[in-house]
This record gives C-alpha cells, sequence and structure tokens, in this order.
C-alpha cells in the first residue's frame, strides 16, 4: 500500500482558490468542474446570464452604463461572445425569443451553468470579467439587457406589438 500522497495540481488549488474569492468577496454559491477544469455558478432563481456577440455587447455595456444599469459581463475565451449576469428572466414572448435568435443572443438554460472567469477580479487572460462584480452593485434586470440589445442591433430588432 502507498501511503506516499501528492499536492492538488496548480490549477486545480487555483480553482479552489477562486471559488473561495467568490464566496468571501460576493457570497457567490461557485461550484468547481474539474473535468473541464472551470469556476461555474448555476443559473437559479438569484442569477440568469444572456450571452451575445462581442460587438453588440459592447455597445450594449456602454449604454447600460450611461443608464447606470451595468452589471458583470464575462468575456469568453477567444473573446468572440460576453456573457451579462442578470436578476432571473421570466418566461419570454414569443416575438423577443425569435428576436434574440435573430440576433444571436443566446439565454443560459434554466438548470444551467455559466462559466465564470477564474478570479473574481480577473480582467486579463482567457475567461475574463469584461465589467467586473462587486458586492455593493445589483444585477441588471434582464429586460433592461434584452431593450437595449434590440434597440441596438443592426438593423433594429423592433417587432410590432413586442
Amino acid at each position: 500500500m502507498d501511503s506516499s500522497s501528492s499536492p492538488a495540481p496548480a490549477w486545480q488549488r487555483q480553482l479552489s482558490a477562486g471559488r473561495a474569492r467568490y464566496a468571501e468577496l460576493l457570497g457567490w454559491p461557485v461550484s468547481v468542474q474539474l473535468g473541464n477544469r472551470v469556476l461555474v455558478r448555476a443559473v437559479d432563481d438569484t442569477v440568469d446570464g444572456l450571452s451575445m456577440p462581442a460587438e453588440l455587447a459592447s455597445r450594449v455595456r456602454d449604454a447600460l452604463g450611461i443608464a447606470m444599469l451595468c452589471g458583470p459581463v464575462i468575456a469568453a475565451p477567444d473573446g468572440t461572445r460576453w456573457t451579462f449576469l442578470t436578476k432571473p428572466l421570466p418566461g419570454l414572448r414569443p416575438r423577443i425569443s425569435a428576436d434574440l435568435t435573430q440576433l444571436n443572443i443566446v439565454l443560459a438554460p434554466p438548470g444551467g451553468h455559466i462559466v465564470l472567469p477564474p478570479s473574481p477580479t480577473a480582467t486579463t487572460g482567457g475567461r475574463r470579467w469584461i465589467e467586473p462584480p462587486t458586492a455593493t452593485r445589483a444585477l441588471p434586470p434582464p429586460y433592461a439587457v434584452i431593450g437595449i440589445a434590440r434597440r441596438l442591433s443592426d438593423p433594429p430588432a423592433l417587432a410590432l406589438g413586442a
């Protein structure tokens, strides 16, 4: 029987430290997915996620900032998509859902997960915060993000009666 043990690899220690920082600084329930080597936050009754192309997302973030509604925004490792963390999204009307599909905006699935950067302060590297979270700033309403994205799309996705 081998009684020797080796310490966890550096990447695993970094993820564990990141998870602890999310809990300590923000009170977020974050899990480590060892197989994928990432931190995740479950989509639940406190948070939702809207992912969109970075070009549109950059304009949406600017507009949300002007309205003082900007919340946490995550860039994908390749930078082509950004995810806005929002308050939970109730149901969508079919026309709005169709507009989101047309704009390549994807909602985090109920019961799914949002992949987070390796720490609440990671603003460089692969997956990173474009707009880092803070304990004192509330998540924006999802319809504020959706409405601005629809208004700023080219051409604007303003469905009649939606």
